[in-house]
């Protein structure tokens, strides 16, 4: 197994790195140790790499390519790899993954580690006052995180598009935070997001989500639902007669399409610490684009918005039901969630 961690200074990366490493038993790859290494060693690169370390910039992209993707294909032929601070960047990931795919050794799970900007803060100024590094002030620290939250989020919206990435809580205990990541490695289905209460809804709104998996709609599944439905029209059950109708053969019901909804934001969205979950509704509609027999679906999750509702928080996920092959969605709707 692949795994990529991704988090902000403060949230724990390096030691959840060498956790997750020895319990799955696979290869820790640290970038900044491997840079070091090759400072160390001097090799041919390490002069150039230390002009770089020295005065705290970014290596170049084909340098750290050059170095850490060698030892990532190695070691993912081998058991796997943890790789802890890469890529930093989409066109490191896209370059890494023209590299990988050939030895099938792309990452196939991406963690961040996640904390609200405060809690980072107050870690890396502890840190800072045992180590005795003075430059690290407070104005510096929140300045090196928002540098930080710019550059990342795009990479994240590249893995979640990809379905890859899965958001884990830094604010809780180090052993919590081995053990939810130890459960998603462990997981086969996929999960882009993870709350660790409803609260924790109302610091992502405005955010993508992730993809679910792809759902096969085959005539079975249409027809099962045209028995539990009692619509029965030939353009959704009558395989000869619609071969010659306006679509050419037969479609799912539009309905049928938002009847996948639940299932496509479960496996996009987990949400703990909940007594109930309500669906509590739908805000708007629409089915832009039919859904042929033997068509593959997957649905791309938004959270709209999100709000306190007496003890409860109401959630609104934008879905948009992807057909495999085809620009235009089967299905544009909002869902209402209610969490308490």
């Amino acid at each position: 197994m692949n795994i990529l961690l991704i988090g902000p200074p403060g949230s724990g990366k390096g030691t959840q790195g060498v956790r997750i490493a020895g319990a799955l038993g696979l290869e820790h790859i640290a970038v900044g140790d491997v840079l070091r290494a090759e400072v160390a060693a001097g090799t041919p690169l390490s002069e150039l790499l230390q002009r770089y370390l020295s005065r705290g910039e970014l290596a170049p992209d084909e340098l750290v390519l050059q170095l850490v993707v060698p030892r990532a294909l190695a070691a993912s032929a081998r058991r796997g790899y943890v790789l802890d601070g890469f890529p930093r960047s989409v066109a490191q990931a896209d370059e890494a993954r023209k590299l990988a795919e050939p030895a099938r050794a792309r990452p196939d799970l991406v963690i961040f580690l996640g904390a609200p900007e405060d809690v980072l803060v107050e870690r890396l100024l502890a840190r800072a006052q045992v180590e005795g590094r003075t430059d690290d002030t407070e104005e510096v620290i929140r300045h090196r995180l928002r540098v930080f939250a710019q550059a990342t989020e795009p990479l994240l919206t590249y893995y979640r598009e990809q379905g890859l990435a899965r958001e884990v809580d830094a604010t809780r205990s180090p052993d919590e935070i081995t053990d939810a990541i130890l459960d998603l490695a462990r997981d086969g289905r996929v999960m882009t997001y993870w709350f660790a209460n409803p609260a924790q809804l109302l610091e992502r709104t405005g955010k993508q989500l992730g993809t679910s998996d792809w759902v096969a709609i085959d005539q079975e599944l249409i027809n099962g639902f045209a028995d539990i439905t009692g619509d029965h029209q030939w353009i959704h059950i009558d395989v000869v007669r619609a071969a010659s109708g306006p679509f050419g053969t037969p479609v799912a019901h539009g309905y049928l399409t938002l009847a996948l909804a639940p299932v496509l934001l479960q496996q996009v969205v987990t949400v703990d610490g909940v007594n109930a979950v309500v669906n509590y509704g739908l805000n708007r509609v629409r089915f832009p684009a039919p859904v042929p027999v033997d068509s593959r679906v997957r649905g791309h999750v938004t959270l709209v918005s999100a709000s306190r509702r007496g003890d409860a928080i109401e959630a609104v996920f934008g879905l948009t039901v992807e057909i495999d092959g085809t620009s235009r969605p089967a299905c544009v709707a909002e869902l209402v969630v209610l969490y308490s």
